[in-house]
């Protein structure tokens, strides 16, 4: 079987698919070192065009429509990160080759965030306030109904550096420099913990994979963008939280005809208040920890829903396993990285790169303790950090 996958960071989808023995047609941003060997065929989707940005979605859409032209048979492809909030370019790569994803019908239901809110009103689920505004005085109205602190979401919002945060009606007015349709949402400025599931979907059943600690707000690795995904910790040892979040997530996708693994995001608040945040439609970068502390594919849970219309048994959890995602704090040249680290999306020796671009990701196990874990991780992350001041450009 001939599978395409399509994201910003396709590398743990690609890598669990090529294990179990497909052959790999790889779109990626990247292009990080480690995920080459796993991918029949890498194409790299272009970052810049004579020294201007370019639209990412629509030049990794123009190289789909270049692979499956040359290779028609391709069986299915899969979405990953970064086309999230896309729904017609999810429609234009499933008219060509099968998504294993999510359909896209749902898609348009849960990343429309007034739909998805009205929807979790109607069923009694607590959630966050969430307006869409499309002008200053717009915003302001509205600000003024859901209360400060509140955050602006663009309509399609891949990743978090494009989130804004206001406290008072002055911030908000310096943030909005055009009328373009965004979202206004109730912002919690400090919870109790940042969470996320991996569930495994089938119509309106779900099967629990992990649930998992979500780092956040990492500036130490050099993460700059206030709600940037940072890595997580797996599995959650609260087990009274998490039985919270099953029965909620439980409740959520009783609502959809879902198909595939997604993730659900919550925070808790410091009166314990459960809020789900959003729902990631594909398959979510914390798959890497739920498969080191189940010692399992996931992807072979994946395929089964679509390819045998079952769902796996929820897999069981043997110790903890940390992730974390180093960005680069100052401009320097990439070096080679010690062998033998536990490490992966592994930027190319020799790139130049800009503060805030990702270096590479770092997984950790510890059979007992899930913050030593954590720890553990921290520290290769300090290691690879002297390097980076040897290499530094001023």
């Amino acid at each position: 079987m001939k599978i395409l996958i399509i994201g910003y960071n396709t590398r743990p989808v690609t890598t669990a698919i090529k294990i179990l023995g497909y052959k790999t047609y790889v779109i990626d941003y990247w292009g990080d070192l480690d995920i080459k060997p796993y991918a029949d065929k890498l194409f790299i989707i272009k970052k810049k065009n004579k020294n201007c940005e370019v639209n990412i979605q629509e030049h990794g859409l123009e190289l789909f429509y270049k692979i499956v032209r040359k290779n028609p048979d391709i069986d299915y492809s899969i979405i990953c990160s970064g086309y999230d909030d896309d729904p017609q370019i999810w429609k234009l790569i499933n008219e060509r080759t099968p998504l294993l994803n999510i359909p896209v019908s749902e898609l348009e239901k849960i990343r429309d965030r007034l739909k998805f809110t009205a929807k979790l009103e109607e069923k009694k689920i607590p959630h966050i306030k969430v307006e869409k505004a499309a002008t200053v005085n717009q915003a302001l109205k509205k600000a003024g109904k859901i209360g400060y602190p509140i955050l602006l979401r663009p309509l399609k919002s891949s990743g978090a550096y494009k989130l804004k945060t206001a406290e008072t009606p002055s911030e908000l007015e310096e943030l909005i420099k055009e009328d373009k349709p965004f979202y206004i949402e109730k912002y919690y400025k400090n919870v109790k913990a940042n969470l996320s599931q991996i569930v495994n979907t089938y119509n309106s059943e779900c099967v629990i994979l992990s649930t998992n600690i979500q780092l956040l707000k990492e500036h130490s690795l050099g993460h700059q963008a206030m709600l940037s995904y940072a890595g997580n910790i797996t599995p959650y040892i609260n087990q009274q939280l998490t039985e919270k979040l099953t029965e909620t997530t439980r409740k959520i996708v009783k609502n959809y005809k879902l198909k595939g693994i997604i993730g659900i995001d919550y925070i808790v608040t410091l009166n314990n208040k459960i809020y789900p945040t959003e729902i990631n439609p594909r398959i979510p970068g914390s798959i890497d920890t739920a498969q080191i502390t189940t010692s399992t594919n996931l992807l072979q849970h994946h395929l089964r829903v679509f390819l045998n219309e079952k769902l796996s048994q929820e897999p069981q959890h043997k110790g903890y396993a940390a992730k974390i995602i180093l960005k680069t704090k100052i401009k320097y040249k990439m070096p080679p990285l010690p062998v033998n680290l536990p490490v992966s999306d592994i930027t190319p020796p020799n790139n130049l790169l800009e503060p805030g671009t990702p270096i590479c990701t770092i997984c950790t196990y510890d059979v007992y303790n899930p913050y030593n874990a954590y720890i553990n991780a921290k520290k290769i992350a300090k290691l690879i950090y002297l390097l980076n001041s040897e290499n530094r450009i001023e």
